[in-house]
């Protein structure tokens, strides 16, 4: 994995004002170097995002309490919409 030795060199800005997603960058407790792991994989997920998305959503919908609470409030398709990369 070539990439994986580029993550520390990977130039990284963290600036954000929404406090939406500031809380749930701390209720993940998500970290610089996450960011720039997924900073170095972006071009691979682009590639792959439909299939990515795919599996995601087949899991999710595998366990049933999460499947009803999707069902209940919204649709696959239209979560499938809001990927972002």
């Amino acid at each position: 994995m070539k990439w994986l030795g580029k993550v520390e060199e990977e130039q990284i800005t963290i600036q954000v004002d929404n406090h939406e997603i500031i809380t749930q960058m701390k209720m993940i407790n998500l970290t610089k170097e996450e960011i720039q792991v997924g900073k170095c994989v972006q071009a691979l997920i682009k590639q792959h995002l439909e299939q990515i998305v795919s599996i995601f959503y087949k899991t999710v919908l595998d366990v049933p309490e999460l499947k009803g609470i999707i069902l209940r409030n919204s649709s696959i398709e239209r979560l499938k919409r809001w990927k972002v990369i």
